[in-house]
């Protein structure tokens, strides 16, 4: 299917909500819970051999497809050998924290399909939760953090991670900026005063732009910031492609946060995460649908309408993503319906998901970024 045709406007998507709140992953070895960053299981096994000296090897298994799909909406499962024992990974992809109540009937279904080891990966636990899995004598890890492995008679208290070295990552306004030329070039809207009516941002903030643009472009030469009497104008020497795949590196998840709740009325917002991902590709749309909105807009709709925070699950309940800027930052006709949000955002939103170790969606990412329709 051409993507173009993919991103038609569909009025009936401005209601679709999502269910793509995966962002972080669980692991269990053997009454084991491991908690690390979704960033990565590498991070886990670097972990591990430093604090423990040892490490572990991925093994393959049908674990995953002979477990309910309703635990399967809420793990990535896979198997791995460590010091000699064979253990079931369940790598949490669901956002909302877990109760130790559900932590051990999550358990408890595995070990009726699964014999030997198990171990659950997030990336975080709450004080209360690690109380309750001392109490419980059920081991943990949090790796850079803390380690309470009973079985094994250890228990390393906690160390807290190094400071990380300054990014130079775009800000939420740079970044959307950034964006908004990728989609629509910098014709006619090059300085700060011809952007202000498309981004809808204060002169004060689109100055901090072009402060964050003069760094960018003193390591990318072809965008070139030029004063021109009081104004300051960018200048891109190439197209829409080249620019993506130049400032990409430096650009960041649009989320801020990610809520379950019940709408009590329609919320209009654009589909987003893997909801998203569907109205531009092949990719099955999840139960629970996503939408997307900027988090001035959001806070006037829960401030007027007042949405029950609802839990993953219950009927009528939606995931909302909560957008560090615009998510219609690609659209034409601002009075146009949106078939999805800003596709390149849904990218980058998805990119750190444990959604995106799953080869369709990765095939489906890949796709939507090479087959893009630049405009320029």
């Amino acid at each position: 299917m051409e993507l173009a045709a993919a991103i038609k406007p569909d009025p009936r998507a401005l209601v679709t909500l999502s269910r793509n709140d995966n962002s972080c992953r669980v692991i269990v070895f053997y009454r084991v819970i491991v908690v690390i960053r979704q960033a990565t299981t590498s991070a886990l096994q670097r972990y591990l051999a430093d604090a423990m000296g040892v490490d572990f090897q991925w093994e393959d298994s049908d674990l995953e497809r002979r477990l309910p799909l309703a635990l399967r909406s809420q793990y990535a499962v896979r198997a791995a050998s460590l010091l000699g024992h064979r253990c079931a990974l369940l790598i949490r992809t669901a956002a909302d924290d877990v109760s130790a109540e559900t932590i051990a009937k999550h358990l408890a279904v595995v070990r009726g399909k699964w014999s030997e080891a198990i171990v659950v990966v997030a990336d975080r636990i709450t004080p209360h939760l690690r109380r309750r899995l001392i109490a419980e004598r059920i081991p943990f890890v949090i790796p850079g953090t803390q380690i309470y492995l009973p079985f094994l008679g250890m228990m390393l208290g906690e160390r807290f991670p190094e400071p990380k070295p300054a990014t130079h990552d775009l800000r939420p306004a740079a970044q959307a900026t950034m964006l908004w030329w990728i989609h629509h070039g910098f014709a006619d809207a090059d300085t700060a005063r011809t952007l202000a009516p498309h981004l809808k941002y204060t002169p004060m903030s689109l100055s901090r732009v072009f402060d964050d643009l003069e760094h960018v472009a003193r390591q990318v030469p072809a965008l070139t910031i030029e004063r021109v009497g009081r104004e300051r104008k960018a200048r891109w020497h190439g197209g829409a492609r080249e620019l993506w795949q130049a400032t990409q590196p430096r650009m960041r998840d649009p989320v801020m946060r990610r809520e379950i709740v019940l709408p009590p009325a329609e919320a209009i917002g654009c589909p987003a995460g893997l909801s998203g991902l569907s109205v531009l590709s092949d990719v099955v749309a999840p139960d629970l649908a996503t939408i997307a909105f900027e988090r001035s807009a959001w806070l006037a709709y829960k401030n007027q309408h007042r949405p029950t925070p609802a839990t993953r699950g219950e009927p009528g309940a939606m995931m909302v993503e909560v957008w560090r800027y615009a998510p219609d930052l690609h659209l034409i006709q601002p009075d146009r319906p949106v078939a999805s949000a800003d596709p390149l955002s849904i990218a980058l939103s998805l990119a750190g998901q444990p959604a995106a170790t799953d080869e369709r969606v990765e095939a489906a990412l890949a796709l939507l970024i090479t087959e893009y329709p630049w405009r320029w």
